[in-house]
């Protein structure tokens, strides 16, 4: 059987050169500068130092002693310095100025390769991402959720791990459906009971619908309820359901909490009743009493 040729391969490099430097040779410093003359200039001057106490005549010598130091401490620091940079820096930057050459060459070949293999793991990436968008729509099928609420669910970047196992990724965005979706119908009817309490009463649903941002169905449940009751017990201390029929001038029974029949406040009404009112209400009731006179159509003018 004939061989397949394969191209594209590069044999491997057994002969490997790796960069090595050899230890440089030790320079005794001594030798470079009179070291010990200048060490026993100071030590003899140290000495004549210590042996000078402070007295009333003596001041300006202490000072001049002082100032004798100070220029040999600054001597041997700008010396340092100055033989630093003509030996040691030219060392350095020659040094620094090889390896840098070195790491370009390097480079030549460590960022072609790099490159043919970010194809690769682009085109493997892309088969990945088309495989978990088949999961997605497969899951989709089943579960049906909105444009909005399928917008949510998202291919994370931890799918495309070498190590993350498909099963996985499997089961992950189906967590990711299951979560959605109970989360959306927890929503919807979370809605719904809140219409059905709302229903029936001058109260808006949609001011409590807004209120699921930031509060649980319950809660808001439970701020209708107390609303109801609240209202309830206003409508029964000030006017009868009797009393408010009597008054606009109707034989129709006026069911307190509920809009009018049509022919008290409906448009289909003939004729026009004007009456002059009183109503004490509180400050936060304005917004109910505002919207119980306008979904009836009532005109009404303010007299104060």
């Amino acid at each position: 059987m004939a061989k397949k040729k394969v191209e594209n391969v590069i044999a491997p490099n057994t002969a490997i050169v790796e960069f090595s430097m050899e230890k440089a040779a030790p320079v005794d410093i001594t030798k470079l500068g009179n070291f010990e003359a200048v060490e026993s200039f100071v030590k003899t001057e140290v000495a004549k130092a210590k042996k000078l106490k402070l007295n009333a005549v003596n001041l300006e010598l202490l000072k001049k002693s002082k100032s004798l130091f100070v220029s040999l401490r600054t001597t041997v620091d700008k010396e340092k310095k100055r033989w630093s940079d003509e030996n040691i820096r030219p060392i350095k930057d020659n040094l620094d100025k090889k390896c840098e050459e070195l790491k370009t060459a390097i480079a030549l070949g460590e960022n072609h390769l790099a490159t043919q293999i970010k194809i690769h793991e682009d085109e493997v990436r892309e088969q990945k991402t088309v495989i978990f968008k088949e999961y997605i729509a497969e899951f989709q099928k089943e579960y049906k959720l909105p444009e909005e609420e399928l917008a949510k669910v998202i291919i994370k970047e931890e799918y495309f791990n070498v190590t993350k196992k498909e099963k996985d990724v499997h089961n992950d965005i189906l967590s990711q459906f299951t979560e959605i979706k109970a989360e959306l119908t927890e929503k919807i009817e979370a809605e719904k009971a809140i219409r059905e309490a709302c229903e029936g009463t001058v109260l808006n649903p949609d001011t409590f619908l807004e209120k699921l941002q930031f509060k649980s169905a319950i809660a808001v449940l439970n701020e209708i309820n107390t609303e109801k009751q609240r209202l309830s017990n206003i409508q029964s201390e000030e006017v009868s359901e009797d009393d408010l029929g009597e008054f606009l001038g109707t034989d129709d029974k006026v069911t307190l909490g509920k809009a009018p029949s049509a022919g008290v406040f409906g448009v289909q009404a003939t004729t026009k009743v004007t009456k002059k009112l009183i109503i004490e209400y509180d400050k936060s009731q304005a917004e109910l009493l505002t919207r119980f006179f306008t979904d009836n159509k009532i005109s009404v003018r303010d007299l104060t």
